[in-house]
């Protein structure tokens, strides 16, 4: 979020942030915090609206205010508005913050009647002043409020002098004169309000250059006793070198007003606020000396005072609440942030820590929340829904994923899953934003893969743990996303492990942790702090809360460390905001000291000594860190070191051969179709002698269930959460793409091919409804226990030659229909596509605007190339002229030829385009499940129809992927005498799937009879496409990786072949179930295309 033209924050009832802005359009905005939503906030327009006021002229928010009551939590809002040159004020009283109601704000405007004057022509309104004031006896407080209007228009008013009027909608007049036996000037007056022991109403304070000398002067706002006489205001009397004031109310409703100057914060309390009083001097500090911005505020137990001081730090110092005249209560000020422009806070009326939103110069508008449990400042960004497909956001997180289903026939989309946290943190949790806390949830579901996935932004390295279950269970987790950064930490031990430590760069290169120039004892420095904070960190609680020090251990106020001087004790979050925005050159010392076991960091800074200790495992992360910076190593440096860094340079080379090899193939398969078909109609002879081949086949062992579960490893597989990336990104932005299918006109010969298509369909539904049937319950629902071999044996028994043939008649029906569209197979390949996020990062790494063909190689390329690289720490396609090659085939044949070299270099590169389709085929698969997202609601509905067009446009590529290891399959050169039957038929076969999912997306004509019978030609297409794939097998059963191979596409066929009880049962629970199961296969599929990769790596 930007920062506007002014911004004020107050709390929810939950504790979550309501924002009020006036944005640089002039349109006064509110946006809170919200669950389950796409970015967190929800931002809602709360000026416009009003223009119908003024016959529906445009209207310009100019300022506004907001108060809220600490007890009750109801707010007041007020607001300046300008038509045509002239202010009006509207006022909103008595709003609720609960998260239910929070959005509905009535405003009321309030015309100038004063009768002191006869109304200016044209109101010009310096400042509205707002209070909502505890009550007992009003639920929402009672609302006090003051405006500052010029005497006459700035033009002619040099002086810029003012009239304060009282506002109350009790009676009219409304506006009601405020007299001060003194003149008041805009700009040079600062104002709070605030209500004294003993008054019944209350108050405002001015401070500032009054009639060219500087007072503090409180008035309430009437006369109690006779509102025909004006109030009798109170001289307080400042303190030396005073620049800023705020009041803040107690439990009582009543108010002490803070005051900086020289000396750092003065307060009055309550009953010391009479004419000519003294303030009390408090926090005695230069930090805090002679600030401006001043606020200060009382809630949760808490009072908290943050301010501006000379040099641009925001500071802030707090106390408990009741304490304020105690200057032992109040914490050491505090710098938390440099360069501030504007800034608000408020603090958690539950927790009692602080929430506070600031604007840096040159900077969007940031949010740092301490963390109640640790102390710790954790620093986000504000984000509202994008209305620009490039407004990109980037920022560092740690990225947790967590699969719930581990076969076929188990994957519950209805799990319910808890999620919490140690402390009080904001995370995505499959594309949705929650904010964790220990006694609040995010109740959630996995996605249609069955995986949760959590993303916890941070800027540090430090991160909050989560602790997940699985209601109605004994199932619980308890995860620490920067568990394995501490580890890498552990691993620097010596010098030479300090030297040989390197960074990885987006582009490939790498550059040294630890710069250049750096002297051994340094390195020696810090690898002694590294081993004592190790040392620490063993005896702290894993689940990040702090640590409780026995009182024995507690450090001595009057223990220096050696500086010879008390230090003062902070807080270890505080600690790190001191040192963080210290200049360097400030920063004298620096001292690790154990005692009684506990980790202590001490530092002097210009003349001050600070020291916290470090209770739990983000202070020590956070102390890391800082040790770090002293050697010019830096967070983003970490990052590349302990953290993953995309070598994009890489990834798209893959990218780009996988683009060329796809886009070939589909040229090459549309210039072949007469010949598919005459590969159909004889490739099926013989089919029984075929079959019976099959009992033959050696079994090699091997559950596909273990093996699938292989591909799912954490390092090298799909569950790797680096690796889905791009993936992810695109599925949750998917649907706020471009892409939208438009109808197309029938051409000549379609409708009858079709009929006939659906009679045919009708006609052997019943057998192909058996079929089904025998497969899901001998073969699926036990798949992952089944080998390979096993699998085959028990098709044997579902699938004979009557279902083949049956299946054989409807494709040749679907290749006539084929035949028909053949030129326009290709239409929307290279349709451009603008995605969120995808787009943006496409531009940027490959220069050119994105395609859905570049969208869905993309998808590939990132996984392909991440679980390559990890497993053999190579690039799989280098940049050379090999690969540049394969980047510029201008025809499939070309590529087929790149391949048919006799050499070991061409058979190393032939085995890494075998093992990459393999990968590319399983991104293919896992990403068919978060399709089904979309697909969800009409397959309950049974509206295929109405699923949306952009699923189908992505399908096509997508299955285009799933057909790579097939594609692979035809680079191989074949041995003398040429391909067999079972690889012929297995190609043709690959090239109907492809078509048939290009009719899917084609949009011509009526789709309804198409989609009723498009699940049973999938049906048809995979029964076929079986008998080959086992064929293969039963030829050439050396390699176990091909039983891998066999067991991955069979589990894609029956995927395929679940789609007429997906859409055609009338049950919708057997529908969902049947979706299910389909999309369990395709993660079945998914893994052993990982595993089977990484078999012919090792081959």
């Amino acid at each position: 979020m930007s920062p506007g033209k002014d911004f004020k924050v107050i709390q929810a009832t939950d504790g979550t942030a309501m924002f009020f802005s006036i944005g640089t359009d002039d349109i006064m905005y509110v946006a809170r915090e919200i669950q389950s939503s796409s970015t967190g906030w929800k931002r809602i327009d709360l000026s416009s609206g009003l223009s119908s006021n003024f016959k529906g002229a445009s209207v310009k928010a100019k300022s506004f205010n907001v108060s809220q009551n600490v007890q009750s939590m109801a707010f007041d809002l007020s607001l300046i508005v300008t038509v045509a040159e002239s202010d009006y004020l509207f006022l909103s009283f008595g709003n609720s913050s609960n998260p239910s109601s929070w959005s509905n704000i009535q405003w009321r405007i309030v015309p100038f009647d004063g009768t002191d004057r006869t109304g200016p022509s044209t109101l010009t309104i310096d400042a509205v002043h707002l209070a909502n004031l505890p009550n007992p006896r009003f639920p929402n407080g009672t609302q006090t409020c003051f405006v500052d209007i010029y005497q006459k228009p700035p033009a002619s008013n040099p002086m810029k002098l003012l009239d304060r009027y009282y506002v109350s909608l009790k009676e009219a007049p409304f506006w009601r004169k405020h007299t001060l036996p003194i003149d008041l000037s805009a700009g040079s007056i600062s104002c709070c309000l605030g209500r004294r022991e003993n008054d019944r109403i209350g108050g405002i304070y001015t401070f500032g250059k009054i009639e060219s000398k500087q007072q503090l002067i409180y008035a309430p706002a009437y006369n109690e006793y006779d509102t025909g006489i004006p109030p009798r205001p109170a001289r307080l009397v400042l303190p030396a070198g005073s620049t800023g004031v705020a009041s803040a109310m107690n439990n009582s409703g009543k108010s002490n007003l803070f005051l900086s100057c020289n000396e750092g914060i003065y307060v009055f309390p309550p009953n010391g606020q009479g004419d000519e009083a003294t303030g009390n001097l408090i926090v005695p500090s230069t930090i805090a000396a002679n600030a401006v911005d001043l606020e200060a505020l009382s809630c949760g137990g808490t009072t908290g005072v943050f301010g501006v001081n000379p040099a641009g730090q925001l500071f802030y110092t707090h106390c408990p609440a009741g304490s304020e005249l105690k200057p032992e209560s109040w914490s050491p000020a505090v710098a938390l942030i440099g360069d501030i422009n504007r800034y608000a806070f408020f603090i958690n009326a539950k927790s009692g820590n602080h929430d506070l939103f600031a604007h840096s110069k040159g900077q969007d508008i940031i949010q740092l929340t301490q963390n109640p449990i640790t102390t710790e400042w954790v620093q986000r960004r504000i984000l509202l829904p994008g209305t620009d497909v490039n407004h990109v956001v980037s920022f560092n997180s740690f990225i947790t994923k967590y699969q719930y289903s581990k076969s076929p026939g188990n994957l519950d989309r209805e799990t319910n899953v808890s999620v919490t946290a140690t402390s009080p943190v904001g995370v995505y949790i499959n594309d949705a934003y929650y904010v964790l806390k220990p006694d609040l949830a995010a109740s959630v579901k996995p996605d249609t893969s069955g995986t949760l996935t959590i993303v916890q932004p941070s800027e540090t390295s430090s991160a909050v743990p989560y602790t997940i279950s699985v209601k109605g269970t004994d199932e619980s987790t308890f995860h620490d996303p920067a568990a394995k950064t501490r580890l890498k930490f552990q691993d620097l031990k010596t010098v030479k492990d300090l030297d040989s430590a390197t960074c990885k760069n987006t582009d490939g290169s790498t550059s040294p942790l630890i710069p250049h120039g750096t002297s051994d004892d340094d390195k020696k420095a810090l690898l002694d702090a590294f081993k004592q904070f190790s040392d620490a960190a063993k005896d702290l609680p894993k689940d990040g809360t702090r640590a409780k020090v026995a009182a024995a251990a507690k450090i001595p106020s009057n223990d220096a460390f050696g500086f010879g001087e008390t230090t003062i004790k902070l807080s270890v979050g505080d600690f790190f905001r001191t040192i963080g925005s210290a200049v360097w050159e400030r920063i004298k010392a620096v001292t690790i000291k154990v005692i009684n076991g506990i980790v202590n960091v001490v530092t002097k800074i210009g003349d001050a000594v600070y020291h916290a200790v470090l209770d739990c495992v983000s202070a020590v992360a956070n102390a890391v860190e800082w040790v770090f910076n002293k050697v010019k190593v830096f967070v983003k440096d970490m990052i590349k070191w302990v953290g993953f860094i995309f070598n994009w340079s890489d990834i798209v080379r893959t990218h780009k051969v996988l683009k060329n090899v796809l886009f070939k193939y589909a040229k090459h398969s549309v210039s072949q179709i007469s010949n598919v078909e005459t590969s159909v109609s004889s490739g099926l002879d013989d089919l029984d002698d075929k079959l019976r081949e099959w009992s033959g086949l050696p079994d090699r062992g091997g559950k596909l269930g273990d093996r699938a579960e292989s591909g799912k490893d954490e390092k090298a597989g799909y569950n790797n959460p680096q690796a889905g990336w791009v993936g992810d990104q695109t599925s949750a932005n998917l649907s706020s793409s471009d892409l939208e299918a438009q109808k197309k006109p029938a051409p000549e010969g379609w409708w009858a091919v079709l009929e006939e298509l659906k009679s045919f369909v009708e006609h052997e539904g019943d057998t192909v409804s058996q079929t089904i049937k025998d497969i899901r319950t001998k073969i699926i629902e036990p798949y992952g226990s089944l080998t390979a071999v096993e699998v085959v044996q028990r098709l044997v028994g579902v699938i004979g030659s009557l279902a083949v043939q049956s299946a054989k008649h409807i494709v040749v029906l679907v290749l006539r229909i084929i035949r028909i569209l053949a030129d326009k197979v290709l239409d929307g390949l290279d349709e451009p596509i603008k995605i969120p996020v995808i787009s943006a990062l496409y531009k940027r790494i490959a220069g050119e605007e994105l395609t859905i063909l570049d969208l869905v190689c993309l998808i590939a390329a990132a996984p392909a190339t991440i679980i390559y690289k990890a497993i053999t720490n190579q690039t799989p396609f280098p940049d050379n002229q090999s690969t540049q090659a394969l980047i510029e085939a201008s025809d499939y044949s070309s590529i087929q030829q790149l391949f048919s070299g006799k050499d070991a270099e061409t058979a190393a590169r032939l085995k890494s385009f075998c093992v990459v389709a393999e990968f590319a085929g399983m991104s293919g698969s896992w990403f068919l499940t978060l399709l089904s997202k979309f697909k969800l609601p009409f397959v309950l509905a049974n509206k295929p129809d109405e699923i949306p067009g952009f699923v189908f446009k992505v399908t096509v590529p997508i299955r285009l992927l799933t057909l790579l290891p097939t594609i692979a399959l035809g680079c191989i050169p074949e041995a003398a005498g040429g391909p067999g039957w079972e690889t012929t038929m297995y190609m043709t076969m690959a090239s109907i799937a492809f078509f048939k999912t290009v009719l899917d997306a084609s949009e011509i004509g009526d789709k309804d009879i198409y989609l009723k019978v498009s699940p049973y030609v999938d049906y048809a297409i995979s029964a076929i496409w079986i008998v080959p794939a086992v064929a293969r097998l039963v030829k050439d059963s050396r390699r176990e990786s091909g039983y891998i191979v066999l067991g991955r596409a069979i589990a894609t066929d029956f995927a395929l072949m679940l789609g007429p009880i997906v859409w055609n049962v009338a049950d919708p629970e057997v529908r969902l179930i049947a979706l299910a199961v389909t999309d369990g296969l395709y993660l079945v599929s998914a893994g052993l295309g990982v595993a089977a990769g990484t078999m012919l790596l090792r081959e």
